[in-house]
């Protein structure tokens, strides 16, 4: 955003319209009514279980707890990516739309669309952590989450989100790859004499790799850790340990290929399938958090439905972490599972 407010001469020279008129710009737009309408009817298909796991976390309280507080944060950031993935991209190819003419617009959507993603990806990763430092106790790592001091931890994932605003180019929409790229003439002939450097997001590049290195060491550090405490409780492996295996490889799948492809299909022409797919394993990444939230959280599940019927909804507190007692290790305390976030 840095570059359109401050650097407009140098923005209009990367971002320029004028090498092709409106009519021709529109040509090479490939309108797609039934797959704009799929992206529409996904993401609001995935909002739906979102919103009312977001208002049983605050009714009932559970927001007083660390993990609550900054899941409660990346459900803001799945909403708002799930408006740019199913919303917006949706209604660009119904129109068959591309960069120009309409650049600044894409332009600012992709740069907000981009933050949002640093900031809703890099909580995910968060969430990972505290989990870790729950399961754990170490003793000052654990009291940096205590009380308001998680705020602290979410704005810094802010902060960030808001230094890709500032400085990360924008992305724009093409329906060529039905996809959002960083280079607004992506595949659009006749223009190769453009140099294409400029156009290359490092902070983007270098912050999904993170995400695709950290998340799944983080979670395969979660299950070890609940594997190890099982183990030293001479127990075999508890539902607790089955549900988190089965919640971390869902996660960690849509979230890996989305923040891997998105990466690779910036530099290598892939597919128009491959795109799609892209597309959609994004929407996934950010809606299947609250749809595992239901299959796997009691307190979440209970609470919805209590919402759903009308019914007053208990206010409970969590009292222990996902696994750090004996009696979440043993299989009978099936119970403890509605603490698995």
């Amino acid at each position: 955003m840095e570059l359109l407010l401050f650097h407009h001469d140098e923005y209009r020279r990367l971002y320029n319209c004028s090498y092709k008129t409106d009519e021709e710009w529109w040509s090479y737009g490939r309108p797609h009514i039934p797959l704009g309408f799929a992206f529409v009817i996904i993401g609001f298909f995935m909002s739906i279980p979102y919103i009312p796991c977001l208002i049983v976390i605050v009714k009932t309280k559970l927001y007083r707890w660390a993990g609550y507080k900054i899941m409660i944060y990346v459900g803001a950031g799945d909403l708002l990516s799930l408006m740019v993935s199913g919303g917006i991209s949706g209604m660009f190819v119904i129109y068959g739309v591309v960069a120009c003419p309409y650049i600044d617009l894409h332009y600012v959507l992709g740069n907000l669309g981009v933050a949002i993603w640093a900031a809703q990806s890099l909580s995910v990763v968060l969430l990972a952590f505290n989990r870790c430092v729950e399961m754990w106790k170490p003793r000052y790592l654990y009291e940096s989450f205590e009380g308001c001091r998680t705020y602290f931890w979410l704005l810094g994932c802010t902060i960030y989100s808001f230094l890709f605003v500032v400085w990360a180019p924008g992305l724009t929409f093409s329906t060529t790859g039905y996809a959002w790229f960083y280079d607004p003439y992506k595949n659009i002939p006749g223009l190769d004499f453009i140099d294409r450097t400029p156009y290359v997001n490092n902070y983007h590049y270098y912050h999904n790799m993170f995400i695709v290195v950290a998340l799944p060491s983080l979670y395969a550090f979660l299950i070890l850790s609940l594997w190890w405490k099982g183990r030293s409780a001479g127990k075999k492996l508890s539902k607790v340990q089955a549900i988190m295996t089965f919640q971390a490889f869902f996660l960690c799948l849509f979230t890996f290929l989305s923040a891997f492809i998105y990466d690779y299909m910036q530099f290598v022409p892939l597919p128009k399938a491959v795109s799609v797919g892209v597309n959609v394993t994004w929407q996934f990444s950010n809606g299947a958090p609250a749809i595992l939230y239901l299959i796997v959280n009691k307190t979440i599940r209970a609470g919805v439905v209590a919402l759903v019927m009308g019914q007053k909804i208990k206010k409970q507190m969590p009292t222990s972490s996902i696994a750090p007692t004996k009696s979440m290790i043993q299989p009978q305390s099936i119970q403890d599972d509605s603490m698995v976030l």
